[in-house]
């Protein structure tokens, strides 16, 4: 059955991001992030079920908020993972652990 469920899961962006929480911060926030996508796929077959066009309509009475608001978030989210601390975690072999880069510009494959 888990086999069944794997091979049936659509491997996108929101699956892999949920599978790396799960595994580097454990079950609970891998199941708030599951959680949270999951919502956020209701919310936007609720609006398809209930009317595109009063939504389209108002979305677009406030599309420069929303578009100021998208970009700052990307630019946030941008500068944080800059800044950020990389991962301890080993990915291609255990033994270059000890090699971790002091930061997201260094190429693993210079070593």
């Amino acid at each position: 059955m888990g086999f069944g469920l794997a091979i049936a899961a659509p491997v996108g962006p929101i699956t892999l991001l949920c599978m790396r929480r799960t595994l580097t911060q454990g079950l609970w926030v891998g199941l708030a992030s599951g959680l949270g996508a999951g919502t956020a796929d209701g919310l936007y077959a609720t609006i398809a079920a209930f009317g595109l066009t009063a939504v389209i309509q108002s979305l677009l009475n406030h599309d420069f908020w929303l578009r100021l608001g998208g970009g700052l978030g990307l630019i946030y989210l941008g500068i944080a993972t800059l800044v950020a601390k990389p991962s301890q975690m080993p990915i291609l072999h255990p033994t270059t652990a000890s090699l971790a880069p002091s930061s997201h510009w260094h190429c693993p494959a210079q070593l």
